[in-house]
């Protein structure tokens, strides 16, 4: 049976002999075809960490395309990025008898099912961010990795006075009802600036724009608060600017960037959030693991939770000199330039899953 490729990565290898083994890559279909990043910082790190990934394996023989375009009888193998429930059900019912392996990258705050140890009992191999002790199985086998950055997007520096405003936030307009999640942190932020200081934020991304007014949503907000529940915000005006073009050329005209993950205290749940803010010159106001800084020097970052209020957040913000601004600055230049700082970047990322693939090669 003859398996057909994306354009773009056909172009990569045209002319030279086709690999031996095919892995069947789960994900969005882009993320295995496409040409190019969607635009969105949150997406370019995972699209050039697969695009890398797919150069890696097939270079040592594995060729991964994605799943739709493969035969579950002639497939070596199967690379899950985030659990997916229908599409795993659908190999088992197809007796499928090739390698299963899963990456996971959303936290259980926002994916429980990337978490459920039944889930896993399905898969041969589960890589992981988690820091917590992992569970010493045979199958699964589980390995660690740190989430994938890519080092080299970077932007130019903005000298400190020519920066356009204080503080600004690129975020979706989401919500989640589970304990841990942070969407509700950021509705609080963007409400203080909003109400106290509209000159010194600015908010982007997309969803902040839809009607305001919808009978629906105004009694899920009611539903919410006699609950005592977060409401939903959806009023951003005077603050809300559109959706940014490039996040990182957008997020460098300011001083700061409240970047906050999707949830909190997850152990190695450390995103592109605060890595965009060090590749774009922006001094980050970190919210995730209380434990960040075992990974990432505290000098490069603003700790959110050293305040007791968002007027706090804002004195101290107001009051940093233009000397103590670059020492943030500086510290997050060296951190990323470090053997600690590379870490992070997806080199290592595709070294960890290529090397542990390929140790299932010859158990067939």
């Amino acid at each position: 049976m003859q398996f057909q490729i994306g354009k773009g990565f056909a172009t990569l290898i045209m002319g030279e002999k086709r690999s031996s083994l095919v892995l069947g890559g789960v994900g969005p279909r882009h993320w295995f075809e496409g040409d190019s990043p969607m635009g969105d910082s949150s997406l370019d790190s995972v699209f050039v960490a697969i695009k890398e990934l797919q150069k890696k394996l097939y270079s040592e023989g594995i060729e991964m395309i994605h799943y739709e375009r493969t035969d579950p009888n002639e497939t070596w193998g199967y690379i899950f990025f985030n659990f997916d429930e229908s599409i795993i059900k659908d190999l088992v019912e197809d007796r499928c008898s090739s390698k299963l392996f899963l990456v996971v990258f959303e936290g259980k705050v926002i994916s429980p099912e990337n978490w459920s140890a039944s889930n896993h009992a399905l898969f041969d191999v589960v890589f992981t961010w988690d820091r917590n002790e992992l569970p010493d199985t045979p199958k699964p086998e589980y390995f660690q990795y740190l989430l994938p950055n890519d080092l080299d997007e970077r932007v130019r520096t903005i000298p400190f006075r020519e920066r356009d405003k204080l503080c600004v936030m690129v975020a979706s307009n989401k919500y989640q009802n589970r304990s841990g999640e942070l969407y509700s942190e950021r509705y609080k932020a963007i409400q203080w600036f909003r109400k106290n200081r509209p000159d010194d934020f600015d908010l982007y991304g997309p969803g902040w724009d839809k009607p305001e007014k919808k009978f629906g949503y105004k009694i899920r907000n009611l539903r919410r608060i006699i609950l005592g529940k977060q409401p939903r915000y959806k009023e951003v005006n005077p603050v809300y600017r559109g959706i940014a073009a490039s996040k990182k050329h957008t997020i460098s005209r300011y001083k700061f960037c409240i970047c906050f993950e999707n949830a909190e205290n997850q152990p190695g749940y450390i995103t592109e959030k605060i890595f965009d803010c060090f590749l774009s010159g922006v001094v980050p106001v970190y919210l995730g693991w209380d434990r960040a800084d075992s990974l990432i020097p505290e000098e490069t970052f603003i700790d959110r939770r050293r305040f007791k209020d968002y007027g706090e957040l804002y004195s101290f913000l107001a009051g940093i000199s233009e000397e103590e601004f670059y020492r943030y600055i500086n510290a997050a230049r060296e951190f990323i330039e470090s053997p600690q700082g590379k870490s992070f970047g997806i080199e290592p990322f595709v070294e960890i899953i290529a090397k542990n693939l390929k140790g299932f090669v010859g158990d067939q």
